[in-house]
C-alpha cells in the first residue's frame, strides 16, 4: 500500500491564507485612501486661501483711490464672505518714498494653511 506525501499544502490552508491575506490588503488600502483624501481635502482648503488672497489683491490694485486703500480695505474679515471658515486680514502700510505695501493673509478653517500675499503699490 502506498502512503500518501507530506508535501504541499492543503487546498483548506490556501484558502485560509487568501483570506488572512485579503483582509490585510484591505486594510492596507483603506488606509491609504484615508491619507489621500485628507491631502485632497488639505490642498482644496489651502487653493480657497489662496483664491481669497488673490482676489483681495486684485480687487486693492484696481482700485483707483489710492489714498485710502487703508481706509477701504485694512482690517480682519471673520468669516469671509462666501468662504465659511476662512479669516482674511488685510495691511496696508505707507511709507515716506510714496509707496504703500499691502499685505493679505488668509487663514483657512482650524487656524491651519495660512496664505500671505503682499503688494508694493506706487503712488500715481
Amino acid at each position: 500500500m502506498k502512503t500518501r506525501g507530506t508535501e504541499g499544502f492543503t487546498l483548506v490552508e490556501v484558502l485560509v491564507a487568501m483570506v488572512i491575506l485579503g483582509i490585510a490588503l484591505l486594510g492596507v488600502q483603506a488606509s491609504i485612501t484615508d491619507h489621500l483624501v485628507s491631502d485632497v481635502g488639505q490642498e482644496d482648503t489651502r487653493a480657497t486661501a489662496a483664491q481669497l488672497a488673490a482676489s483681495r489683491i486684485h480687487e486693492i490694485a484696481s482700485d483707483p483711490d489710492y489714498g485710502a486703500l487703508g481706509d477701504h480695505y485694512a482690517g480682519t474679515e471673520n468669516p469671509v464672505a462666501g468662504a465659511a471658515g476662512f479669516q482674511r486680514t488685510t495691511a496696508v502700510r505707507a511709507d515716506d518714498g510714496g509707496f504703500t505695501t499691502v499685505s493679505v493673509r488668509v487663514t483657512g478653517p482650524a487656524g491651519r494653511d495660512t496664505v500671505t500675499r503682499t503688494l508694493v503699490i506706487g503712488a500715481p
